[in-house]
């Protein structure tokens, strides 16, 4: 047997070991996969950390942002409120002695006291809010550690409440409804004083013209009763030749001449009467006052000749018939029931057309 030389094959002890078997190269490895193990650990947890914080801020921003704008509405309401209760209490200074009762009034007052103690009441919350919301801060927080400082102010920040009630936002409407409410009861109270007024005015014209109409009668009868005086002086004037005849002796006090039929144009002739019975309707004749007029007598049982017409003969005289207007009245209004009227203006008036009427008796 060959004898095998062993000294070059080297024992398990002398043999060089596998990289992967050699410790200071295993604890390097090991070393720098922890390493990176917990490096990728912190990197997680800090990306977490800050998607949890961006959205707790985000979440406070959007309370805070509509806290503002709730806050804004209502102050934009209240303004609203305010303005409304200044312009209803207008109205009631308006409408002071100027409705018929105090119904309207006392229903817009009640509306705008109620109105103003909500206004006041809402104006406290919102006030209560905004300091709370001044407590509320969580910017000195860790920005990284504390996230969850944010979410609770969030959720404080919620729980705020910057709107107010119905009563406030629908005040407005509420008072200009009340406010309508007194404008038509104004309105009833004018109604009425022009209702008032009127009536007024008609009985004020009612009086002056029966007092207008008393005195027309009163002066009527004062004329009549002057003439009558007049005609039974035996110092009567007596006129001569025209119309105005004078007394014309055996019982006669007057003779009336009528030189022709005609109207305004003969008539201002001055020739005497002139027969006016086409125009008036009714057996008449006429003069001025000035042309003879003032010389006919018109107290009642006169009597008068006429002549130079067909109606020539006696007549008694019954008195004045009528004082019409020539202004207002009509022939419609001359005195029907005497065989024949002589007229004449009192005085040369047109607004005293005297109508005397006489009864044929011969």
């Amino acid at each position: 047997m060959t004898d095998v030389d062993t000294t070059e094959l080297g024992s398990p002890a002398q043999q060089p070991n596998p990289w992967w078997k050699r410790r200071p190269v295993w604890q390097a490895t090991a070393a720098v996969i922890a390493a990176a193990a917990v490096i990728a650990s912190i990197t997680v947890v800090d990306a977490q950390r800050s998607a949890a914080l961006d959205g707790a801020t985000t979440a406070y921003t959007a309370a805070v942002d509509e806290l503002r704008g709730d806050r804004l509405s209502s102050y934009s309401a209240l303004s609203m409120a305010r303005a409304s209760i200044a312009s209803g209490s207008a109205t009631i200074a308006a409408s002071d002695q100027k409705v018929l009762d105090q119904a309207t009034r006392e229903a817009l007052q009640k509306v705008l006291d109620d109105g103003a103690a909500e206004v006041k009441a809402a104006e406290k919350s919102l006030e209560k809010a905004f300091r709370k919301n001044l407590k509320i801060d969580p910017t000195d927080a860790d920005f990284w550690e504390k996230p969850d400082e944010y979410r609770a102010a969030a959720k404080a920040v919620v729980k705020l409440d910057g709107t107010v009630s119905e009563k406030v936002t629908g005040l407005p409407k509420q008072i200009r409804e009340a406010q309508a409410a007194v404008s038509e009861a104004v309105k009833a109270w004018e109604a009425e004083q022009a209702r008032i007024a009127a009536e007024k005015k008609a009985a004020e014209e009612a009086a002056a013209a029966a007092a207008a109409a008393a005195a027309a009668a009163a002066e009527e009868e004062s004329w009549s009763d002057d003439w009558s005086d007049d005609w039974s002086d035996d110092s009567a004037p007596q006129a001569s030749g025209g119309g105005g005849g004078g007394g014309g002796g055996g019982g006669v006090d007057h003779v009336e001449y009528v030189w022709t039929t005609g109207f305004q144009s003969e008539i201002d002739a001055c020739n005497g009467s002139v027969n006016v019975t086409p125009n008036y309707g009714i057996n008449g004749i006429a003069e001025h006052w000035s042309c003879g007029g003032w010389d006919f007598p018109t107290w009642a049982g006169a009597i008068v000749r006429v002549e130079g017409s067909s109606f020539a003969g006696l007549y008694r005289v019954e008195g004045i018939a009528a004082i019409l207007n020539q202004a207002t009245n009509t022939t419609a209004d001359l005195p029907r029931g005497f065989d024949l009227v002589y007229q004449t203006c009192l005085d040369g008036s047109s607004a005293r057309m005297a109508i005397v009427g006489m009864t044929r008796i011969g």
